[in-house]
């Protein structure tokens, strides 16, 4: 009896356990590795110097280097998961820039989205300059910006005059220093009124106070000892004038006024009318026009008489 128990016991086992051990081993071989994740992500900068990207969840964080020139493209070294692949591939030439798209997908078919964030070092820049309302400029003249965390190099630092209808005029820079920007207006440029735009590595600026440029200066042209009668209308010749808001006839030294009515006016001409109710008089010291230049004002004239007849 003690025989017959040791030499079946063992065949029995057997029989039960092999077709289980079978099946196992079967199961273990068709299942898939599910991770697809990206592990490392390593670029070069503008040096040549290896750069690590942070990986998160969704994002591969790319810190670029503060005063390195971005090149447009980037070719990576990537790791992934186990048996995952990577969509761009490792080492394939794509657009250096926010928004690139990644995918990784594991063995078993899930994926994993990843988009490229780019952080600059850059501080954000800061003009010192106060921003005034407006401020004439002249063509061809140096002049200079004073600004910090400018990128000290031409070819990533860029000041621009923008014109009101939207053209943008690039300026010539001379130097770059620590706190400012040596730069020259270039001549010729159409008179007009402007704003002026910095961009320096990753950040563009616009100023808000206008530069105005006034390439001939307002003036009347003489119109002798003038003899007009009450109600009459009369036009000046004149150059460079912009619009005519107000017209004066001075009589004394004192500055006592008359104003007369401006009827209109262009940038070589203005026409005006005497007033029915005018005081007839010798105005000794002539015609005084106010001239707005956009946001401007400006007073010119001569110290001509101007006789007023009934």
């Amino acid at each position: 009896m003690t025989i017959f128990r040791t030499y079946i016991l063992p065949r029995y086992i057997a029989a039960i356990l092999l077709p289980v051990l079978l099946v196992t081993a079967c199961t273990k071989e068709s299942e898939k590795l599910p991770w697809s994740l990206i592990t490392s992500f390593q670029l070069a900068d503008a040096g040549g110097n290896p750069l690590q990207a942070a990986i998160t969840a969704n994002e591969i964080i790319i810190y670029w280097p503060f005063g390195q020139p971005m090149p447009a493209e980037m070719t990576p070294v990537i790791t992934v998961s186990e048996k995952a692949v990577v969509s761009p591939a490792t080492g394939i030439k794509v657009p250096l820039k926010s928004g690139t798209n990644y995918a990784v997908t594991a063995e078993n078919g899930n994926s994993t989205a990843y988009k490229v964030r780019i952080v600059s070092s850059q501080p954000y820049p800061v003009i010192n300059t106060p921003d005034m309302g407006y401020q004439f400029i002249t063509p061809g003249i140096p002049t200079n910006l004073s600004a910090l965390y400018v990128i000290p190099d031409p070819a990533q630092t860029h000041i621009s005059l923008i014109s009101a209808a939207g053209k943008k005029i690039p300026m010539a820079i001379d130097s770059i220093t620590r706190e400012r920007i040596y730069y020259k207006y270039p001549a010729p440029i159409d008179s007009g009124r402007y704003t002026l735009m910095l961009e320096t590595g990753i950040y563009t600026i616009n100023r808000k106070s206008d530069l105005y440029v006034r390439n001939t200066e307002p003036a009347l042209e003489d119109y002798g000892q003038l003899r007009v009668k009450r109600g009459d209308t009369f036009t000046l010749k004149a150059q460079g004038l912009g619009v005519i808001t107000e017209a004066l006839l001075i009589l004394n030294a004192q500055g006592e006024t008359q104003r007369i009515e401006v009827i209109g006016n262009t940038q070589t001409a203005v026409t005006l009318k005497i007033p029915a109710a005018i005081p007839a008089a010798t105005y000794a010291y002539g015609i005084v026009l106010n001239d707005r230049y956009y946001a401007y004002e400006n007073y010119i004239g001569l110290e001509q008489p101007v006789t007023v007849t009934p």
